[in-house]
């Protein structure tokens, strides 16, 4: 399951059932994608930078959805990866 803030997210792909943060609320997914809003890719990595609450609200929705894995889909540059997290790289 692909989950974003709102219908017009970018980065959505097609092939794949995708829901908003807060109608996903309650439910569980084997396995979700993360689209994250600018903001919460800021915080991702400056956990300095602000994230409002309602912001922060709808992250832990999403990252609490799956029953075996979360991804987040970003580029995260330079940035180190938070505590626990991994990177994965598709195969060429």
């Amino acid at each position: 399951m692909q989950l974003r803030d709102k219908i017009t997210s970018l980065g959505v792909d097609q092939r794949w059932p995708a829901m908003n943060f807060g109608e996903s609320k309650g439910r569980g997914f084997d396995h979700v994608v993360i689209l994250p809003t600018e903001p919460m890719r800021l915080w991702l990595s400056d956990h300095a930078a602000n994230l409002k609450p309602q912001s922060r609200a709808k992250f832990y929705v999403a990252l609490t959805r799956g029953r075996h894995s979360v991804a987040i889909a970003m580029d995260w540059g330079t940035s180190p990866l938070p505590t626990g997290f991994s990177l994965y790289e598709r195969a060429s």
